[in-house]
């Protein structure tokens, strides 16, 4: 699907990568009947398009099956959004059966098989992007290999939410966690990284979850953010400010910094998607050159405007709302200088 449902002019381009899911959602709180509706990347669009500037434009980067490229496609172009970047495949479309048990503890069945990106496919794919937020939704959008494939050609920075690396999956579709098999090298590949707490503790195995994060920035990342559900975030980092070309970005004497964020309570939430809307923010935030905290902490706020409604309809200007309400509707702003839109890695 080649086709631009809005340009907008070159500018700075975001390629937001994922899968767009066909949610059902049951046993939300306060909500009797099923949610359904579209979801995945469209809650990580959703995040980033409220806060993205009009110098700037995002890309997303999508394989989709041919059952739900028309309902994807007109939620784009509802939200503004380009639809160039969407591959139809003759799979059916993943579709997610999301049953929670109270307001943070929940069970998935997965049904379609759209399957991934090979690494230099996709970069094929992100050759007009200065930098890509991956979002592993299926936890099928790459392989590792791929993964490493991407990042030898991708030269700009690459954001990745983990999120279902951390799900197998039974016969029958049920999404079960597991530790995440070869983790030093899938972290390798990307210059920040996200995780919510119950991967995180998958991770460390028993050891704390500051040692581990520091064991990932020693290989290679700049950022480890953990979202905490009604517990906030944490974040640790090696940055300055933002992403920095080479090591520039880091700090001079290589230290960590870890960074406590606040939480938003909601009463009666839908947590559904409010890891994808943070992740959004943070990654929109880091690329216009904010602090951590800063940009943590207006994921935050957004994440929790999310919760206080189900399914994506509405959810960008709910978003922006926020934003506004947040004190910097804008992100990109100040990136008007070329020269600021760095990468995260060295290039040489």
């Amino acid at each position: 699907m080649r086709d631009r449902v809005k340009d907008g002019g070159r500018g700075r381009v975001l390629g937001v990568v994922g899968t767009f899911v066909l949610d059902r959602i049951v046993g939300l709180s306060g909500r009797p009947e099923p949610v359904e509706g579209l979801g995945g990347l469209a809650y990580t669009l959703s995040g980033a398009a409220a806060v993205v500037g009009p110098e700037s434009r995002l890309l997303p980067l999508a394989r989709v099956g041919a059952d739900a490229v028309d309902a994807v496609a007109q939620w784009l172009g509802d939200t503004g959004l380009d639809t160039g970047g969407l591959v139809v495949v003759r799979e059916a479309n993943n579709r997610v059966e999301l049953r929670y048990h109270d307001d943070a503890r929940r069970t998935e069945h997965l049904t379609g098989s759209v399957g991934g990106w090979r690494g230099r496919e996709l970069a094929a794919a992100a050759a007009e992007c200065d930098a890509l937020l991956l979002n592993f939704i299926s936890g099928h959008e790459l392989s590792l290999d791929e993964a490493v494939a991407l990042r030898q050609a991708f030269k700009g920075p690459i954001y990745a939410d983990l999120h279902s690396l951390f799900l197998g999956m039974t016969a029958d579709g049920t999404r079960k966690p597991r530790p995440l098999p070869s983790w030093e090298a899938w972290v390798t590949c990307f210059d920040a990284v996200q995780l919510n707490g119950d991967e995180m503790d998958l991770l460390r195995r028993g050891g704390t979850a500051d040692a581990y994060a520091r064991r990932v920035l020693a290989l290679g990342p700049s950022l480890v953010s953990c979202t905490l559900g009604s517990a906030g975030a944490r974040c640790w980092s090696t940055l300055q400010l933002g992403f920095g070309e080479g090591h520039r970005g880091r700090r001079d004497d290589g230290s960590v910094v870890s960074h406590e964020i606040p939480a938003h309570p909601v009463a009666e939430p839908d947590p559904t998607g409010c890891g994808d809307v943070w992740a959004g923010v943070m990654c929109c935030g880091l690329l216009s050159g904010d602090e951590v905290p800063v940009a943590a902490g207006r994921a935050s706020r957004l994440a929790a405007a999310a919760a206080r409604q189900s399914g994506v309809t509405g959810l960008v200007a709910r978003l922006k709302q926020e934003a506004t309400a947040a004190g910097k509707e804008d992100l990109w702003t100040s990136y008007r200088d070329p020269d600021r839109w760095t990468t995260g890695r060295s290039t040489g």
